[in-house]
Order: structure tokens, then sequence, then C-alpha cells
């Protein structure tokens, strides 16, 4: 397994080289400045991955040290998993070519390199898939405190490091309940243990913690942009009418109604929040159960309006062709202006940054490359068939869905915007997943065990 870690390494050092210290956007300027306290903590980005940035600043003192923390992260992951598809009987050669075209994909290297937190849960969504494989192929892997404590780890990751991550945590969660009333009776104890540890710490990270750092909550108005987009397109459907007369009041506190219809992008929820002055502000004194009873009403009067929304707004999960009306924010090679202006921080664009430019251009240049590399739709296509394979065929691997498909659905109901940074685990997860249906595992102990 030394050699795919080394194999990998060396690939994606070439984009260490071309884009050192790496690609940043708005929310990185942002979390630098609650980091050197220029303003003060918030909860707009996940507070433990802006204190992780933290830390690694304090202790090596450059931005680098998070973008090769991803591709440690990633070499990692996928190393162990590879190792896990060997012992289970996957062919070398497949393997290999597998990994060597996951690597060499600009989506992988471009990724890697980018400060986002989108990243670093993206690598801990693939291995809590590697957990779930192994509990399902390893008979004594959650059988040993080591092995509860990978599969913990992979839960605090994917709920800590974004938003997202709830639905596929829950669900990863109930998987573990279900494993130790099944097969692990006699260790129940030191189970719930463990379980009890990690649920601990989720709370006092999303709750003490802001406290004792002062950080400002994220408005309430922010969950509830979907909602109020899909509302909005009820106004441009001049289907206002259908609204409930307590929406339709609500809403003319937030926003007239020629605004609602105006400032409506059926790819782009944030441009209210552009245009219409503090709408989030606004927003937020709604009530969430009013407002998801009339997000309801309005499905059921107006479906076609509602979920039109809902499909357009998701658009980049489950299109497989581009939609000549959207923009499709494939990437980003640039260092926001702000950090440069405040921090003195840019990159040198050396030869290796040209030819790296040269060829994500050329991956999205044309159209059947562009649909492969870069388009969502594609890999939820296979991720679905998958899926069926595995109801059919290979009922024991069920579980190893769970991580993508509750990211998925919390994705669909939730993206503002057509970022494949958002649906990148769609394209990581897939190629993983398609091996451990090739793999064919020994005799794994208890014949139950194939209801897994």
């Amino acid at each position: 397994m030394a050699a795919i870690f080394v194999l990998q390494g060396m690939i994606l050092a070439g984009y260490y080289i071309a884009l050192a210290p790496g690609s940043m956007s708005y929310d990185t300027f942002n979390q630098l400045q609650q980091i050197d306290g220029s303003i003060g903590y918030t909860t707009w980005h996940p507070i433990a991955h802006t204190l992780l940035l933290k830390g690694l600043l304090m202790a090596t003192g450059s931005l680098s040290a998070q973008s090769l923390c991803h591709i440690l992260f990633f070499c990692l992951v996928t190393t162990a998993f590879a190792g896990e598809l060997m012992k289970n009987r996957l062919r070398p050669v497949v393997l290999y070519l597998v990994i060597l075209a996951l690597v060499l994909m600009p989506q992988t290297g471009i990724n890697l390199m980018t400060l986002w937190k989108d990243i670093p849960f993206t690598i801990a969504l693939l291995w809590m898939t590697l957990m779930l494989y192994r509990a399902g192929t390893d008979q004594a892997f959650l059988r040993t405190g080591k092995g509860w404590g990978a599969f913990c780890l992979g839960l605090l990751l994917i709920v800590l490091l974004r938003y997202n991550g709830v639905l596929a945590f829950a669900l990863c969660l109930l998987y573990g309940l279900y494993y130790m009333v099944r097969y692990e009776q006699k260790r129940a104890g030191r189970i719930l243990m463990a379980l009890g540890l990690c649920l601990l710490i989720i709370a006092l990270v999303l709750g003490p913690l802001p406290k004792v750092l002062d950080a400002d909550p994220n408005p309430a108005g922010m969950k509830l942009r979907p909602i109020y987009q899909g509302l909005g397109a009820m106004y441009v459907a001049e289907r206002e009418r259908d609204l409930p007369a307590g929406a339709r009041k609500a809403m003319a506190g937030v926003a007239s109604p020629d605004q609602w219809r105006t400032y409506y992008n059926p790819y782009f929820s944030d441009i209210y929040i552009q245009y219409v002055r503090r709408y989030i502000q606004n927003l937020s004194p709604i009530s969430t159960g009013s407002s998801l009873h009339w997000y309801i009403e309005a499905l059921e009067k107006a479906p076609t309006v509602i979920l039109g929304d809902r499909f357009n707004l998701g658009l980049l999960s489950w299109s497989v062709p581009p939609d000549p009306l959207s923009y499709n924010n494939r990437y980003t090679l640039a260092i926001d202006e702000n950090v440069t202006k405040a921090y003195g921080i840019s990159r040198d664009e050396n030869q290796a940054y040209d030819r790296l430019v040269t060829w994500a251009s050329t991956t999205t240049d044309y159209a059947l490359i562009d649909t492969f590399f870069w388009r969502g739709g594609i890999y939820l296509l296979g991720l679905t068939m998958l899926l069926a394979y595995t109801l059919m065929y290979r009922r024991q691997g069920l579980a190893w869905h769970l991580p993508w498909l509750g990211n998925f659905i919390i994705v669909f109901l939730t993206m503002p915007a057509q970022d494949f940074r958002y649906i990148w685990f769609q394209g990581l997860i897939f190629p993983f997943l398609f091996l451990a249906l090739m793999s064919r595992p020994g005799q794994i102990g208890d014949d139950e065990r194939e209801a897994l």
C-alpha cells in the first residue's frame, strides 16, 4: 500500500507546486479575520473548522499547511480504502488504474488545494464509507476499541466540519447502534460510552464553545433561504395568491412583491441577499414552523413551481448535460484579493501553474470531457445504479451507501448555488463504492451479517 500512497503523493505534489499556498475565496478571508481578531468569531462557518485552521496557522505560520493536510488526509484515507479492497480480493491492476485516474482528474488536485471547509468534509465522507465497508467485510473490526474509535472519529468529522453532514451523521450513528444491538450486545456498555463521548464532544463544540468564544450565532434566517427561494418562485409564476395570507404578510416584511419577482434567480438563491436590504435579518424573526407549513401548502397548490425551483437550485447535483441558462462554477484557482491586500498572501504563477491552467481549461472546453469531470449528474447516475445493484445482489453492502445518500439528500434540499465543491463527494465516493462492490470478501462470520 506504500506504493499507492507514494504514487498519489507524487502526482498531487504537482498540484501543490502549481497552486501553493492554496486557492482562497472570500470565505477564507472571513475565517482569517476571525483568527487574527479583526472581527469576532461567528458560526457562519463551522467553528471547528475555523479553530482547526487557526491551530495549523499557529503551529506552522503558513496557510500551505491546510492544503498539505488536505493532501495527506486524502492519501491516508484512499490508501487505507485500497488496502481493504486488496484484502477482499480486488485485482490490483483495477485498483491502481482507478486510483491513478482519480488523482489525475483536475477535480481532485484542484479541490485539495482549495482552502474550503467542504474539502476535509468530503474526505471525511469517504472515511465514513470506508468504516462501513470494513464493518460489513471484517468481522473483527467493530469488536475492538480501535475500530469503534475510528468509527466515532468519522462521525465527529462529518458533523463538525460542515452543517450539511447532519443527516449522514444521523444515519451512520443509527447504523452503529443497530450493529451494537444485533452483534455486540456483550460489549454494549463500552460501545454506548464511546458513542456517548462522541455526542458529548459534538454538544460541547456546537453549544458551550461558541459561547466561550463569544461567537455571533448564524442568523436564523440563513436556514430559511431554501424555503423563501421557493416561495419567491410563486411570485415569479404569478401564483402568490395561492400562498396563505400569513405567508404573504410575512414576506411583505422582508421584500416587496416586485423585489421577490425581480431578484429571483432559479440557480442562485443568494441574489436576494445581494439586492434586498437586510434580507437575512428580516427573515430571521419568522417562525421556522410557520415557514415550513406555508412551503408545504405552496407545494400542494403549485407543485410544478415549488419542485421546479428545487430542481433548478439543485441542478448541478443531478443534471448530466449543462443547462445553457445556468452558470456552472467548476473550480477556483484564484486567491481572493482581500486576502492579498490584508495579509500579503499571493502565488508565484510558475510554469507548473500555467500547465495546470491549460489542463483544467481543456477539461471544460469539450462537452464529453466536461460531463465526466465536472457534472454531478453523471456520478449521481452511477451511484444510483450501484445502489440498485446493491439492493438486488449485494444487500450486505447497503450500509456503505449511507454517507453519500444522506449528504445528497441534504445538499439537494438546501443547495444555494451551482458550485462543484458542494457535490464533489459524488465524484469521490463513486469509484470506491464501485470497487467495493467488485471486491469479493471471504467468509465474514455470522450468516446473519448478510443483512448488513
